[in-house]
């Protein structure tokens, strides 16, 4: 297995699992690094929990008052599951059915940079 990740000046190396811990040089700088401890990729089912996990912290909407009428629903495209028009992601199948926010597209883009090695 290789270990993948980036030098100070930004450059991709790609080491054996073998050196990591050692320290090296970049082959196109020369800068000197310490090559990282592998990772293990972060599964589907991992990503799913950081995504909710972000998505709990948000606080939740107040309930509406008495006689008014109940928050308007959509079918979850995959599953045809009853969601809320606020739903973010079905809970019957997983799939990611809610408008991209930035804080989502940051937490998206973090998880895909840790499973390309490059978290910092």
């Amino acid at each position: 297995m290789s270990i993948r990740f980036r030098c100070p000046s930004g450059h991709r190396i790609k080491a054996a699992a073998a050196f990591a811990g050692q320290n090296s040089r970049c082959p196109a700088c020369g800068t000197g690094v310490v090559v990282p401890a592998a990772v293990d990729p972060i599964t589907e089912t991992g990503a799913f929990r950081i995504l909710n996990e972000c998505h709990s912290a948000k606080p939740e909407p107040a309930e509406p008052a008495a006689g008014a009428e109940p928050s308007p629903t959509k079918p979850c495209p995959r599953c045809r599951a009853t969601l809320s028009q606020s739903a973010r992601i079905c809970w019957g199948c997983r799939l990611d059915v809610g408008p991209a926010t930035d804080a989502w597209k940051s937490v998206v883009r973090a998880a895909a940079r840790h499973v390309r090695g490059r978290a910092s």
